[in-house]
């Protein structure tokens, strides 16, 4: 991993642009040398609404990361106005979208097979796994933090084989000691994946909780996976209303056409 000064646009030609959220604008770049096209993600660091904190904790976080099922950034380059991230080009989009494409525009009609969603969630699983053994807490697993790096096999037919998936994301994660209680810098997350633990941190203030958050938001993500609906959704953004939900549990007929061992998976993930 390289950090570079200046603007990246004497080693990239820059393409079209892919994308634009509240943090900037990620970009289709080509290496002039090497002819590899990669992601750039432009961050202003004035006007994005990406905590700088959150930022820089994200370019920590990816810098120890190496792995093939990890969001590879390869460097970066500050200037004055901006951040420049250099990232693997994931071209088959967000994992959320092959679920959106299945289940949604289908009406019900399709579904994911299990032999594709476990030889997809194989992928994530150790993604996740290879963050843990080096220290380190996602705290933010979702659909939408799933990429496919190739659009080949992806929602013309996605039956077929499995394809190739990372993990990205890596603003909210935390550095932890195995052989210390974690006390989380900040709590936060994405609300339907977000643990028991994580929102009965942010009541008791404590911030206290450890890896099992992440479990059981992999087992949020499975759940999906197999019926197309996240497994819980509460009626209000209020902690208390989350709990109670998540209390209650996700309606399991949804995952009527997952086999028994299936469904056990995913409810020892989410207990």
């Amino acid at each position: 991993m390289i950090i570079t000064t200046g603007r990246p646009d004497a080693h990239y030609h820059v393409r079209e642009t892919l994308g634009q959220g509240t943090f900037g604008v990620a970009k289709r770049v080509v290496d002039k040398k090497t002819k590899e096209a990669r992601v750039m993600k432009v961050i202003n660091k004035k006007s994005s609404h990406m905590d700088p904190q959150e930022l820089e904790q994200e370019i920590k976080n990816m810098k120890k990361m190496d792995h093939p099922h990890i969001l590879k950034m390869f460097e970066y380059f500050e200037d004055y106005n901006n951040v420049y991230l250099i990232l693997e080009l994931c071209e088959g989009g967000e994992l959320m979208k092959v679920i959106e494409d299945t289940y949604t525009k289908s009406r019900g009609k399709k579904r994911l097979t299990e032999g594709w969603i476990a030889g997809l969630y194989a992928q994530v699983l150790e993604a996740v796994s290879y963050c843990h053994s080096h220290g380190l807490i996602h705290k933010d697993i979702k659909a939408e933090n799933i990429m496919l790096l190739n659009k080949d096999k992806t929602t013309k037919n996605p039956f077929d084989a499995p394809p190739h998936v990372v993990l990205i994301d890596f603003g909210l994660a935390e550095a932890f000691d195995p052989d210390r209680p974690f006390v989380s810098r900040h709590v936060a997350g994405t609300p339907y994946t977000m643990a028991p633990e994580v929102w009965n941190a942010t009541l008791s203030r404590s911030n206290t909780f450890g890896l099992k958050c992440d479990v059981y938001s992999l087992g949020c993500v499975l759940f999906h996976l197999f019926c197309g609906e996240p497994p819980i959704i509460a009626r209000s953004m209020k902690a208390q209303d989350w709990l109670k939900a998540i209390s209650v549990g996700p309606d399991w007929r949804l995952l009527k056409h997952a086999t028994p061992h299936a469904i056990q998976l995913v409810k020892k993930m989410m207990t």
